[in-house]
């Protein structure tokens, strides 16, 4: 399947992109898999460890005790899945298409503590449609991340064939729309 070579295990992520280096703040990235009657998508998002963190995870700490339980581990990642996913829209030929979530993984870097260590999500998404995607359809993606940084973004084209198109990517900034025109695309 196609899928499964185009969106690695949700733990391999979230380990990969927590090992980049990069400037200090959030970072997320988008993958979306559009095949003729449905998309899939990963977004991962990873916030650096600092004052920002702390300030995150301190929240969840409903009872304050500094530790963060199994209940407030769930408030955390909740929050953190309506941060990664708030910003993004999704629309076919001008139809919005309103992804599900379908899995979440939250990474504490192995610390329950109201500490400055980062945390890492991922977040799985799909998308059935009931109408097939024709050639030249426009795929519109927006998105940002909680800081106003770019958002990285990679749309995969499933071919008839098999095979996958060469990705298009791009560094999304707040408030533009990248489109990207659809080829022949796989039933899967």
């Amino acid at each position: 399947m196609v899928r499964l070579l185009l969106l690695p295990p949700l733990a391999v992520l979230l380990g990969a992109t927590a090992a980049q280096a990069h400037p200090q703040g959030f970072h997320k990235k988008v993958v979306l898999n559009v095949s003729r009657y449905r998309i899939d998508g990963l977004i991962t998002m990873d916030v650096d460890g600092g004052e920002r963190c702390r300030l995150i995870r301190d929240g969840a700490d409903a009872n304050r005790d500094g530790v963060l339980s199994g209940d407030e581990v769930k408030a955390l990642k909740d929050k953190l899945l309506r941060l990664a996913t708030l910003a993004l829209k999704l629309s076919l030929s001008g139809f919005p298409v309103p992804p599900q979530v379908k899995d979440v993984k939250l990474d504490l870097r192995k610390d329950r503590a109201v500490s400055e260590s980062g945390v890492s999500i991922a977040v799985l998404l799909e998308d059935p449609h009931p109408a097939a995607v024709h050639v030249g359809t426009e795929l519109v993606v927006e998105d940002a991340s909680p800081d106003q940084s770019p958002v990285h973004v990679e749309v995969n084209q499933a071919l008839p064939d098999g095979g996958v198109e060469p990705p298009a990517a791009t560094e999304l900034e707040p408030g533009v729309k990248w489109k990207v025109r659809l080829g022949p695309l796989a039933p899967l």
